[in-house]
């Protein structure tokens, strides 16, 4: 009860900001919300969609939009009889416009979010697709690839127990590091593929 007060306060709140920037004008009429879905994972890394959904955010507000708070987003779809991404990501439009009222939603499939481990080095690859649609009309905004692959340095090594000392250090270190090039990649697909500037900009 206390997390549905919660909930209900928050989207309160957010109709109230999303009333306050009325004024301004955007490239894409009538668009200055984006209610993130939580992505369809189709990577090996369980934790693929948790960390999408950390870093998203942050450059889509600096492109201009609102953004509804995700976590706050996604607790409400489970708690609404929707348990699983694809169920979330099979929310008609009306549902949206009509408990949410968002002008635009974004949907991601995540085909890669990896990081692979070798003695000397490691490798990460993401590949997602992003598609952002107009809640009120169903008309293709915006769709990207964000992909990218970046490979650690490689470190010279003397002997077996120094590369097990460096590979043991490399998966303590691993979320970090995938999470700031993901950041990176993200933040690059979001500014370089055409998406449309947002009313706060």
């Amino acid at each position: 009860m206390k997390n549905r007060k919660i909930i209900k306060f928050i989207l309160f709140f957010s109709l109230a900001i999303l009333l306050s920037v009325n004024t301004f004008a955007t490239n894409e009429p009538g668009v200055r919300s984006i209610l993130v879905i939580p992505p369809v994972n189709e990577s090996f890394n369980v934790k693929a969609s948790d960390s999408f959904l950390s870093i998203i955010s942050r450059p889509l507000i600096e492109k201009g939009y609102y953004v509804f708070p995700v976590s706050v987003m996604e607790n409400f779809f489970r708690q609404n009889g929707l348990p699983t991404s694809h169920d979330m990501n099979n929310i008609s439009l009306d549902k949206v416009r009509e408990y949410i009222g968002a002008d635009a939603i974004l949907y991601t499939k995540i085909i890669n979010w990896e990081q692979s481990f070798r003695v000397t080095y490691s490798q990460t690859k993401i590949r997602a697709k992003l598609t952002l649609i107009n809640a009120k009309t169903g008309k293709l905004i915006w769709e990207t690839i964000a992909k990218g692959k970046e490979k650690s340095k490689k470190h010279e090594d003397r002997s077996t127990s120094i590369a097990a000392a460096l590979l043991t250090q490399a998966f303590r270190s691993s979320v970090k590091e995938n999470l700031g090039f993901a950041r990176k990649t993200i933040r690059k697909a979001i500014f370089e593929t055409g998406l449309p500037d947002g009313p706060l900009i």
